[in-house]
């Protein structure tokens, strides 16, 4: 959608600077003003995707791990257990 957006925009910016489109498009282009997507482009590419604090690692890691831990405390020791979340944890 922003491509799209960003497409009609500098279209429009091609027909005010040099009167028409060199490339011609048989879609009808708009008549009304067209926002600048340069704004909301910014701001994409502002976003993370990746966990970015420390604090926020123990939690996620914490909270994919104890499934795991309850599901191998039925068949394993609780020491190797605690031993292979410690070093799941410590990664």
């Amino acid at each position: 959608m922003l491509g799209a957006q960003a497409t009609r925009y500098h279209r429009a910016a091609e027909r005010k600077s040099v009167g028409r489109n060199i490339f011609e498009d048989p879609t009808p282009e708009p008549t009304d003003d067209i926002p600048d997507p340069s704004k909301l482009y910014e701001a994409t590419q502002k976003l993370k995707t990746v966990l970015v604090s420390r604090e926020a690692v123990v939690p996620v890691a914490a909270a994919a791990l104890i499934p795991f831990a309850v599901a191998g405390a039925t068949k394993l020791p609780y020491k190797e257990v605690f031993s292979v979340m410690k070093k799941l944890l410590l990664l």
